[in-house]
């Protein structure tokens, strides 16, 4: 009699050229389930899904259709032990609800017996697999503060500026379609007479634009014109809380830390030059 099966395949977007592909794992999978005489009832592909969290639609589908179709699935294949989860108390939770419905979880190429020996196989290659997103996860960030620290920001360039590659560097430079026009966004907030709401339409005007969902958009909000006149990096400063750091570096700065400063002391409302530059502005004076 011929059992039923089903097999799990997942790949992260990193891993997509890699030899952990669907199709490549698919084939290992069919050919193993035929050899232990499986018949491979239900295929769950997972594509460009992460192993840190379980909320994954195929996942969550197999799960679900294992619990009810659990008198007729005896085995679920799996290319690697990782495929399933790479924490070790999540991988071991699957384990333990997959057995309580009769199924039996087979990794085509870590093949561990049944029994204590394998068991404790299993549990190690799953805190193997932890380990490795742990370490790749630190070696991530010690590589985002390094470069940091050496002038290169992480992530989408500020308003004004562009991200580019350059020597197989991602580095950013001028906008020169933006610079010019958020620079004169600059001095006209160094005037004093304007605040993060009422600047709005004269960077309209400038068409001063942000980028969102591949396109540029006017700006429309005071939460957007406060992440950009706070940003010192206007100033030729790289400032990151999370790494401590707050250094002025060498790429092409947009104002001088004088007119960065004034704007701040106008956003605190520490400027009389900002009050009195309000009160001649303000027709109700």
């Amino acid at each position: 009699m011929i059992k039923s099966a089903y097999a799990y395949l997942r790949v992260s977007s990193e891993e997509q050229v890699t030899n952990f592909s669907l199709d490549n794992q698919y084939d290992y999978c069919k050919r193993e389930a035929e050899r232990q005489g499986y018949r491979l009832a239900g295929i769950y592909r997972e594509e460009g899904a992460s192993a840190k969290t379980l909320n994954r639609p195929e996942l969550l589908k197999l799960l679900e259709d294992c619990r009810a179709n659990q008198k007729h699935i005896s085995a679920l294949f799996i290319y690697k032990i990782d495929r399933i989860s790479r924490d070790t108390y999540d991988f071991l939770a699957i384990k333990r609800k997959l057995a309580q419905y009769g199924i039996r979880i087979l990794s085509v190429t870590e093949p561990v017996e049944d029994n204590a020996t394998g068991e404790f196989l299993e549990t190690l290659l799953a805190a193997s697999a932890k380990l490795d997103n742990a370490t790749k996860s630190a070696r991530t960030v010690d590589g985002m503060r390094k470069r940091l620290e050496s002038g290169l920001p992480n992530g989408k360039a500020t308003v004004g500026y562009l991200n580019v590659t350059r020597d197989d560097k991602q580095v950013i430079d001028p906008d020169p379609d933006q610079f010019d026009r958020m620079k004169k966004a600059w001095e006209e907030m160094d005037t004093g007479i304007y605040t993060l709401e009422t600047i709005i339409p004269v960077m309209q005007k400038l068409g001063v634009k942000i980028k969102y969902g591949g396109r540029q958009i006017p700006i429309t909000r005071s939460q957007q014109t406060q992440r950009i006149f706070r940003n010192k990096y206007y100033a030729g400063y790289i400032v990151s809380k999370k790494y401590g750091i707050d250094k002025k570096v060498n790429h092409i700065a947009m104002i001088d830390e004088d007119l960065f400063y004034r704007v701040q002391a106008i956003l605190a409302g520490r400027s009389r030059t900002a009050g009195l530059k309000y009160q001649r502005n303000n027709p109700d004076f």
